[in-house]
């Protein structure tokens, strides 16, 4: 299991934790054993008020700052100490704990995927607020997937249409891409090269997920031809002039390859409401058909809804799918049908244009903010709205702004034993955490691991009995 870790899977000091809990409820280990591994693992854990190597450190006078401080918890920007217009209000942002007892400190920003419960800003004062950015996917963090956890946050930027600053759009530079004919080729000529490329493209360099993705494909592949470039399943080699998948993944090189292929695996590493990324995005730009799974409610951003790609869901299983693409490949009018952003450069679907016509934000626009800047800013507006109204504003988070449901297989009802009891994991240290909110005090790294040990504990004997 550690060497799970090693691997780069999970991240952060965490990762030795939770394997090492996993293998508790899995094994029954030894919690002697167990818990001197946990001691060990985490004998670096910093809590506030103690230098981090990681974090930005502010070389001015913390006493001279009268603007309204907003602090990230955990260090992203790698900023020590500006003060930024937001609108016609401005506040000072930092990563340096040194504001977290400064008395103009107001809001505490965090990272999603690198919040450890064991390190934590309390006590929490009444005018402190929490704000949590978290765009990525639910498997680096199982904690905010617990409905109680969200509601002790005021201010979210998640992937979820119903967080504060709605991130579901991310991966989406420019609406214009999507009916842009730069990578597209024509039907014709791609049945032309279809005698030295497989019917279906698959690219991923992520061989472990919560949903088994490559059990999926690798039975798919069984009725259906699949060349996969990148490290997973991998049966066919890039030309040498892109080194390797994942340096080509941007490459336009690359994206011009693709765009022979009539049909592109996009399959999500995790399944939960909203969670979309490149991997729907990239064969849409290029024109490819999508093989979708992930976002249950995806439709509600395709371009033409449900005629830009197909769903997994729709099918019954792997072969019942193969039938599928091949009877689509075979109809050239019916393949044409999921192509018409490309070929007529048609977009129906309201809801995404409306969406990208007033995002405020971009991705690598040097015209606009990043994602970042702007959540910063909502912050920052917010936290002046409840200064200058104090008994009347309240802002609070609650599980719609990132909640999912616990992972399971793409072929099985229920995912392998690894995630499934990581998730349970989560649960416990989801309630633990909850716990240590209510009391509202700084525990220290030991007495959080007993805690979790003894509910872990408890947790499995009352399911061997």
């Amino acid at each position: 299991m550690v060497a799970v870790c090693a691997a780069n899977i999970f991240r952060s000091r965490r990762c030795v934790v939770r394997c090492s809990l996993i293998l508790l409820t899995l094994a029954l280990l030894s919690y002697v054993s167990i818990y001197l591994l946990l001691s060990e693992a985490e004998s670096d854990t910093l809590l506030y008020g103690h230098y981090r190597s990681d974090h930005s450190h502010y070389t001015g006078v913390p006493e001279n700052v009268v603007d309204p401080i907003i602090l990230w918890w955990t260090p992203f920007t790698k900023q020590a100490g500006h003060s930024k217009a937001c609108g016609s209000r401005r506040c000072f942002f930092t990563e340096d704990r040194v504001f977290f007892n400064h008395t103009n400190l107001q809001a505490v920003i965090f990272y999603g995927s690198e919040l450890e419960i064991g390190d934590l800003p309390l006590p929490r004062k009444n005018n402190h607020d929490w704000a949590l950015l978290h765009e990525e996917s639910p498997k680096n963090n199982f904690v905010f997937c617990m409905p109680n956890i969200l509601p002790w946050f005021n201010h979210t930027a998640t992937f979820r249409r119903s967080s504060d600053l709605p991130l579901t759009l991310q991966y989406l530079n420019d609406i214009a891409d999507l009916t842009s004919k730069e990578f597209f080729v024509e039907t014709a000529s791609k049945e032309t090269v279809k005698t030295n490329l497989s019917l279906v493209a698959y690219v991923q360099s992520d061989c472990n997920t919560p949903i088994e993705r490559d059990a999926f494909v690798f039975e798919l592949m069984k009725y259906i031809s699949v060349d996969s470039y990148g490290k997973c399943i991998h049966n066919k080699d890039l030309p040498k002039e892109l080194a390797s998948a994942m340096e080509a993944m941007d490459n336009k090189h690359f994206w011009h390859l693709l765009a022979n292929y009539k049909f592109h695996i996009a399959i999500e590493n995790y399944a939960c409401e909203d969670y979309i990324t490149e991997k729907l995005w990239r064969p849409l730009i290029v024109g490819s058909v999508p093989i979708y799974f992930g976002s249950p409610s995806v439709v509600d951003w395709l371009p033409n809804n449900v005629d830009s790609a197909i769903l997994v869901d729709n099918y019954s299983g792997p072969e019942d799918l193969a039938k599928a693409i091949k009877k689509i490949d075979g109809n050239s009018q019916l393949y044409e049908s999921f192509l018409g952003h490309k070929i007529h450069q048609r977009i129906s679907n309201k809801a995404l244009l409306n969406a990208m016509k007033k995002r405020r934000w971009g991705m690598n626009d040097a015209k606009k903010p990043s994602f970042v800047e702007e959540f910063e800013c909502l912050v920052c507006s917010r936290v002046w709205k409840r200064l200058e109204s104090p008994k009347s504003v309240n802002f609070v988070a609650n599980a719609s702004h990132y909640s999912c449901d616990p992972p399971h297989s793409m072929l099985k009802k229920q995912s392998r034993g690894f995630w499934r009891e990581l998730y349970r994991q989560a649960k416990t240290e989801a309630q633990v955490l909850e716990d240590i909110l209510q009391a509202n005090v700084a525990v220290d790294e030991q007495y959080l691991q007993n805690k979790i040990l003894s509910s872990l504990q408890a947790h499995s004997s009352s399911r061997g009995n």
